[in-house]
């Protein structure tokens, strides 16, 4: 019996393969495009996070503290007296907003003080020729003092009865639903 040295006729010889097949490629790049779409959405969510981190921070620290240190200049530290809101209608929602804005930070620097809120601790926007505050979805937030409304003071709904609500409509934009941000509220 003879050993033969070469493939037998029918049978291809089995070369050696230098790179990939279509197949293996187009698999390297599904597992790719899986794992970025599950990476954006992580950060995605993360980044949502903060940003209603960054509202809460203002909600429950920036403005309590500067509305306290507004209490002891203007009213002789009495813990009951808050800003003017304006009127209590739908007309104007963010009229307490620009008022607050003036009591905290516009009339203190005409007096030639210090205003009553860190300037590095809000966002701003001008709207009806007045400043007002902004979140951090760039969407004024709506202020309303409770503790010295009128008897029978409609509009809306209330969170912190006796002293005041200060609400960012979070992501959506809409206030009261689901994902507002509500000071002293988690």
């Amino acid at each position: 019996m003879a050993a033969f040295s070469q493939p037998c006729m029918g049978h291809k010889a089995r070369r050696s393969r230098k790179g990939f097949t279509l197949i293996e490629l187009m698999i390297v790049v599904a597992i790719i495009g899986v794992l970025v779409g599950v990476l954006l959405a992580v950060l995605l969510g993360a980044r949502s996070k903060a940003k209603v981190g960054e509202a809460r921070n203002f909600l429950d620290t920036a403005m309590p503290t500067a509305i306290t240190k507004w209490q002891e200049a203007v009213k002789g530290g009495r813990a009951d007296i808050f800003p003017a809101s304006g009127t209590s209608g739908d007309a104007d929602l963010y009229e307490g907003n620009r008022l607050l804005f003036d009591e905290l930070v516009t009339k203190p620097q005409k007096a030639g003080k210090e205003a009553y809120i860190a300037a590095d601790s809000y966002t701003t926007r001008e709207n009806k020729g007045k400043k007002e505050f902004v979140d951090p979805w760039e969407n004024p937030y709506r202020y309303r003092n409770w503790a010295q409304a009128a008897k029978g003071a409609k509009g809306y709904k209330k969170y912190n009865e006796g002293t005041y609500d200060l609400v960012s409509a979070g992501p959506d934009g809409n206030f009261d639903t689901e994902d507002d941000v509500i000071n002293g509220k988690k």
